[in-house]
């Protein structure tokens, strides 16, 4: 398997490819110089990753929630972050001090996934004073 193709193919930095894969951005950056190979492991996630982005489907067959651009994010809110979409976002709110500022009053209405509230779909409205 071609890591560079790859990575390219999902739209992922290094950094992201790494993090995805659950190894260090150093065997990345190994991988694609050709000084080192990816272990099975490492191969086998490379090959979910890329059937999980063509197919649009997560690891266990079933669809996953479109993102508004049609792509789709990982089945819990932690599988999003293989999204190169999401990556981009980061990017963009880093960028902007001002679409930062617009997100963080959205998000003040949506439960904090830190609280236990990964599981609830709906915005959750803060009390006022």
């Amino acid at each position: 398997m071609d890591v560079t193709e790859l990575r390219e193919e999902l739209g992922l930095s290094m950094s992201e490819l790494a993090r995805a894969l659950g190894v260090p951005v150093d065997d990345v950056v190994a991988w694609e110089s050709g000084e080192r190979f990816p272990t099975r492991r490492s191969v086998e996630r490379m090959r979910r990753l890329q059937s999980e982005h063509r197919n649009g489907s997560s690891r266990d067959g079933a669809p996953r929630e479109p993102t508004a651009s049609g792509g789709a994010l990982g089945e819990t809110p932690w599988g999003a972050l293989a999204d190169p979409e999401l990556w981009a976002l980061f990017r963009k709110l880093a960028a902007s001090p001002e679409l930062r500022a617009r997100v963080l009053q959205l998000a003040n209405e949506y439960p904090d996934p830190a609280e236990g509230a990964l599981r609830q779909t709906s915005p959750r409205r803060r009390s006022q004073g």
